[in-house]
């Protein structure tokens, strides 16, 4: 294979080093694709950077300031077959001079192109979800049949939502969904949906008190008190265990704006919503006319339960409730709220309890 004085034997393979936390993204999406976060640090947008020899993609890894620490420890090479690229994509890397070492790949690696090599530390449920979510992507570009939804939707390694948008991109009959797969029923209009507790604690009628009273109700109640309950451990948990200090006044420091290691110590997690970092702290100070800021006691005021449940409420109707068409589809709602979406099986578990939970009332 020869582009652009690039000379790449056909049999040859190229190598990306990424993090397992990106697999999933990146065996739906394929490498490069939308979500997967797979370009080394300085990467140009649009390309995918691949290196002759897998130590130098995993050298990459290891120098990329822009990810978790943990993530260090946890670096997989993607071996590629460069057969199934396109090679008027396959360019010099633009990043280096008298070094042929790496190339980039405009646009996005098919996933039929990704190997992963047996031998690394995956273990065998990784690997099973990794080959059910190659099957799952193929789907949805109609390359597989039904006998393969049937799998999807029998595998445990799908959630609620992944398995709804599998079987939505194969196109068959709505007859053919699973029972425990349809969407939770919408309430008919002359009947009332009355939220049946989880814990029935203090906490939990403190923060469920605040939601209706500000006019939350049925589906959508139910979406942000199971939301609520998975960042505040079942309502239990009002101040952040064992907060990364490290962090939060490095690497996320600008995201969450704090100015200071003092900062990082004063706005950590906090209330039934976790409210984190110097600028939410500011912003709901704004919003709800507390100080929450002049002292570390007054920060310490969002762990309350009554001034916390003003606070979830708030960071909910300006944050997740614009951005959420349908309150039972678990992912859409987890969203505004961690965009890795993050324990989504945990959120649709609460959910659905909760949900299943609604007493009718005429």
């Amino acid at each position: 294979m020869k582009i652009n004085d690039i000379i790449i034997e056909a049999s040859d393979p190229l190598y990306h080093a990424t993090y397992k936390p990106f697999l999933e993204s990146i065996m739906k999406n394929g490498l490069g694709g939308s979500g997967a976060q797979t370009q080394w640090e300085d990467s140009k947008p649009g390309y995918v950077y691949l290196a002759k020899d897998p130590e130098v993609a995993v050298s990459h890894a290891e120098a990329n300031e822009e990810v978790p620490d943990e993530y260090i420890d946890n670096i997989v090479v993607l071996k590629i077959d460069t057969n199934k690229l396109d090679p008027n994509n396959l360019e010099d890397d633009p990043n280096v001079q008298d070094d042929d070492s790496t190339l980039a790949y405009k646009g996005v690696i098919p996933i039929s192109a990704i190997i992963i090599n047996e031998d690394q530390n995956i273990n065998e449920g990784w690997k099973q979800t990794l080959n059910n979510l190659a099957i799952a992507a193929s789907l949805t570009i109609g390359s597989l049949g039904a006998l393969t939804v049937k799998q999807a939707m029998d595998s445990p390694d799908f959630t609620t939502g992944q398995k709804q948008e599998i079987f939505r991109a194969a196109d068959l009959p709505q007859s053919q969904l699973p029972p425990e797969l349809s969407a939770v029923p919408k309430p008919r209009p002359d009947r009332l949906l009355v939220y049946e507790p989880l814990t029935n604690t203090s906490a939990e009628q403190t923060l469920l008190k605040a939601a209706e009273s500000s006019g939350l109700k049925g589906l959508e109640l139910a979406a942000f008190m199971a939301q609520m309950a998975h960042e505040s451990e079942n309502f239990s948990d009002m101040v952040e265990d064992s907060p990364n200090i490290k962090k939060y006044a490095g690497k996320l420091a600008k995201a969450l704006g704090n100015k200071s290691v003092n900062d990082a110590k004063r706005f950590i997690g906090r209330g039934y919503i976790q409210l984190t970092g110097r600028w939410n702290y500011e912003w709901m100070q704004k919003s709800l006319g507390i100080d929450l800021t002049s002292s570390w006691s007054n920060a310490h005021k969002a762990s309350n339960p009554d001034i916390a449940a003003k606070i979830a409420v708030e960071f909910w109707k300006q944050r997740v409730r614009p951005n959420v068409t349908d309150f039972s589809n678990t992912a859409e709602v987890t969203k505004p709220i961690n965009s890795r979406l993050h324990g989504l099986k945990h959120r649709e578990t609460r959910f659905a309890k909760l949900a299943k939970g609604l007493v009718v009332r005429r």
